[in-house]
């Protein structure tokens, strides 16, 4: 049998997944990725000499291959998180709270090790040809597996999708997100906890985190805090300029911590696909020989959205092999 070829569109933790597992079955797998790096929402930056999660702070469902992967690197945070309304900590999940030691893109860093991955590889079109294969970026392939937010692969495939009346999407948050370094160790606040969850209703803050407590983030003599806007406040400000929004959010985070000085630098980013509330309650009907994975399948979640990502090679492997 001819090797498969697979084009695999979106390089988060579901599309690598896949592409891996499909590798290792035999196939010939390629990964367009429309940005500059690996991971989608498990997302770090390096910035002014120390390393920040600005997406998933951390993981609380880690399955055993992905602790194979990612070997010494897995660290685990035991330091509790405050309930801002309770004034007490938070229950821990039952399977910890792990990050990676050099940041949680390297997740993703390991998972593509031996793909082959295109980054900034916008794909805005599929084709289908006569033969049922799919054509992608000029080259054609056997199957392809959407693994982008939901909204954006519903654009790709909507000459060939077929959805009843009253269908229902899944429902995405957009957020904003900024941190800042303070000078100083950290605050009596961020020596108690990791992180806080504000509930608030006049409050813009989500979730505020402190990176200072993953081991060898931050240099001493700095204080660096991630903050996540409600779903209400990102919604409000997303378009608007962002020193504005930011400058709200460092407000609140500063108060909340217990941090006397304005910092001393600050970063944002604009997740316009944030965290998933609803997945598909139903599956639409795809057209032959195209797969989904992702959160749009499986919910938020590492060890959810790694099983989609095997479920979604599987299924491939079955369905055009049969």
């Amino acid at each position: 049998m001819k090797e498969l070829q697979i084009a695999v569109i979106g390089a988060g933790l579901g599309g690598l997944t896949c592409a891996r597992e499909l590798r290792d079955a035999g196939a010939g797998v390629v990964v367009f990725e429309k940005s500059r790096s690996l991971g989608g929402r498990l997302a770090t930056r390096r910035w002014e000499g120390q390393v920040v999660d600005h997406g998933a702070p951390w993981f609380t469902d880690v399955p055993e291959r992905l602790r194979e992967l990612c070997q010494d690197n897995l660290r685990c945070l035991t330091l509790p998180v405050l309930d801002w309304r309770s004034g007490t900590a938070l229950p821990e999940p039952s399977g910890g709270r792990w990050y990676l030691a050099a940041g949680n893109n390297r997740l993703g860093n390991r998972l593509a090790e031996g793909l082959e991955v295109r980054l900034e590889s916008q794909i805005d079109a599929l084709g289908l040809q006569s033969d049922g294969r799919w054509q992608v970026a000029g080259a054609c392939f056997d199957a392809v597996v959407l693994t982008a937010p939901w909204p954006q692969s519903r654009r790709l495939l909507a000459p060939w999708l077929d959805e009843p009346a009253g269908q229902t999407q899944p429902n995405y948050r957009r957020a904003l997100t900024a941190f800042f370094e303070y000078a100083g160790d950290p605050s009596e606040a961020a020596m108690a906890w990791s992180g806080m969850e504000h509930a608030s209703p006049s409050s813009g803050l989500e979730r505020s985190l402190c990176e200072n407590h993953k081991i060898g983030r931050v240099p001493p003599g700095r204080t660096v805090i991630v903050a996540h806007g409600t779903p209400r406040f990102s919604g409000e400000n997303f378009d608007m300029d962002r020193e504005t929004w930011a400058a709200l959010l460092e407000m609140e985070v500063r108060k909340a911590w217990g941090l006397a000085q304005a910092p001393r630098a600050g970063f944002t980013h604009r997740w316009g696909f944030s965290t998933i509330d609803r997945p598909f309650e139903k599956m639409p009907q795809l057209p032959d020989r195209v797969y989904l994975a992702g959160d749009a399948v499986s919910g938020t979640g590492v060890g959810a959205v790694y099983r989609s990502g095997l479920t979604a090679a599987r299924a491939l492997l079955t369905g055009v092999s049969a």
